[in-house]
């Protein structure tokens, strides 16, 4: 193995150990980690791309909008963890408001993990130029660019990993051990206090795959900490909502929705359609109306209350909604399992969903 290789194998392998530490300390909402990250990321895109950037709160405290500026080359970073639209569009509004386009022509967003494969609702201000394929970085499009360094590049880029390494390891390394250890309190405990464990046991042989099969509630009230808003609220910006039972997952509960209507192309390519969407009268396209399943993480379960909670008699799950204004880590499509005909739940392959014309 070439020295090389090396390198770009003790590159990759601190790519992947960073995210993964940072998306835990993000979740315990402990920014220190993040400010840390951003002292080391500002020394790896000066190597990566020639910059010249430097920690934005050291030209002005508590800097809007931009974590990292390069006053020479007119462009700024913002740092996060967060690959939501909100976060994105949240950045380039007070990027604008406050001016901060008069003093640097590009602004990048770097996502400290993996960006969304797409922005479809962006609304651009007219002031910047901003594309989401090129202005939105992540650890895959750097690890592309790092690819293609030359050799001296590649080894300094190796001395500022281990240079920051201890600190940033030794800053999250807790956290991360106290989150496991909450997820895994919360999954003993929700198993034992939601699921019908006689059920389980008598029909463990027949292979139970209906809808909320072993659960001892048909649907829950998820409710956001602290939410007063319950049993009313602002529906376009709701604070609880009622989820049926489904099944569990790796990391937490799955509750199912309604779904909706999809179009699937001959490749096995698949796209949600809209209301009145005429795309669902093209020959080229089979149609299908398949479930959604949501998921709801154990770390992000906060507490619950078995007692009835008073208008719809069921239990109530207190937790943050984090995700685009919703609680749920990921939304996944497919088909329920049917218990009689002994077939298990189908879920669509995120990868092959894409925007079909």
């Amino acid at each position: 193995m070439t020295q090389r290789e090396i390198d770009l194998k003790f590159i990759i392998h601190h790519f992947s150990t960073w995210e993964v530490n940072l998306n835990y300390h993000n979740s315990l909402n402990l920014q220190d980690g993040n400010i840390i990250a951003e002292q080391t990321i500002c020394e790896i895109l000066n190597c990566v791309f020639g910059y010249a950037l430097i920690n934005a709160n050291s030209v002005k405290r508590n800097q809007s909008a931009v974590d990292l500026v390069d006053d020479e080359n007119r462009i700024a970073f913002q740092v996060t963890t967060t690959n939501s639209i909100r976060k994105v569009q949240d950045t380039l509004n007070k990027f604008v408001a406050h001016n901060l386009h008069n003093n640097y022509d590009s602004v990048f967003m770097l996502i400290l993990g993996k960006k969304q494969r797409r922005y479809p609702t962006l609304e651009i201000p007219s002031e910047l130029f901003f594309d989401v394929n090129t202005h939105i970085i992540d650890f895959q499009i750097l690890l592309n660019h790092i690819n293609y360094l030359n050799n001296a590049k590649l080894s300094h880029l190796k001395k500022i990993f281990i240079s920051g390494q201890p600190t940033e390891l030794k800053s999250v390394k807790s956290s991360v051990v106290n989150l496991q250890k909450k997820a895994l309190g919360m999954k003993k405990k929700f198993c034992k206090d939601f699921l019908d464990h006689e059920l389980i046991s008598e029909n463990f042989k027949k292979r139970i795959t209906s809808k909320h099969a072993h659960f001892n509630f048909g649907s829950a009230i998820i409710r956001q900490t602290g939410d007063r808003t319950f049993p009313g609220g602002d529906l376009n910006s709701p604070k609880w909502t009622k989820m049926e039972f489904h099944d569990l997952y790796d990391y937490g509960v799955e509750f199912i929705g309604q779904g909706g209507d999809i179009i699937i192309d001959e490749d096995g390519h698949w796209d949600l359609l809209g209301l009145k969407d005429r795309r669902a009268e093209n020959p080229l396209y089979k149609k299908a109306s398949p479930h959604s399943f949501l998921r709801l993480s154990y770390q992000d379960i906060e507490a619950y209350e078995l007692e009835s909670d008073g208008h719809y008699g069921y239990p109530t799950i207190f937790c943050d909604f984090k995700y685009d204004g919703w609680p749920f880590e990921e939304i996944k499509f497919g088909r329920m399992g049917i218990n009689e005909e002994f077939h298990d739940t189908y879920y669509l392959d995120n990868a092959k969903r894409k925007k079909l014309s």
